[in-house]
Formats: structure tokens, C-alpha cells, sequence
């Protein structure tokens, strides 16, 4: 049971694919709101790292230049969206 919660195959099927033609909920989109949220405290717990007082300051400085932390680098339009889509989504939850 727990292990079709990480099935991909299935999971993939139900975002893509939707039974309903007219989708009043945009459960699509509630998802991508809660990976928007989860990238922002990413983003704000990685920049309470690089504010705080560290000893080697080249080694932190090394380490934003690396291509593996671009997507915290780009956390930064991670609250743009988070507020785009729960703007959108509060807009069409009260029309």
C-alpha cells in the first residue's frame, strides 16, 4: 500500500492523464504550490547559512559557484511563484 504512494508509473499517469475534462480543483497545481513551498524553505535555509558567521568564507563562496546549487541560487523566483499560484488558486476557489 505505502509503496504505490512513490510508484512513478502510476503517480505520472494520474497527474498527466485526468478523468475529469474540467478540473474545478487544479490538484496539478496544488502540487506544484506544495514543491514551491518546500523550494522556498530550501532557499531561506540555505541563505541562514550563508548569513551566518562562517571560519572559511572562500570554501562557502566556492561552493554557491557549483552547478549543483543552481536550484537554490534560483530560489529566489521560488516565492514568485508560490504567490502566483496561491493567488490564482484563492481567486478560483472564491469565484
Amino acid at each position: 500500500m505505502i509503496l504505490n504512494w512513490f510508484n512513478i508509473r502510476k503517480n505520472t499517469a494520474t497527474i498527466l492523464y485526468s478523468t475529469n475534462k474540467v478540473d474545478k480543483n487544479l490538484d496539478v497545481l496544488n502540487g506544484v504550490r506544495v514543491l514551491s513551498i518546500c523550494w522556498v524553505v530550501l532557499g531561506h535555509t540555505y541563505m541562514m547559512f550563508i548569513l551566518s558567521p562562517t571560519i572559511n568564507l572562500e570554501d562557502t563562496l566556492k561552493s554557491i559557484k557549483l552547478t549543483s546549487m543552481a536550484t537554490i541560487i534560483a530560489g529566489v523566483y521560488s516565492v514568485d511563484v508560490f504567490f502566483c499560484l496561491s493567488g490564482f488558486l484563492s481567486a478560483m476557489s472564491l469565484t
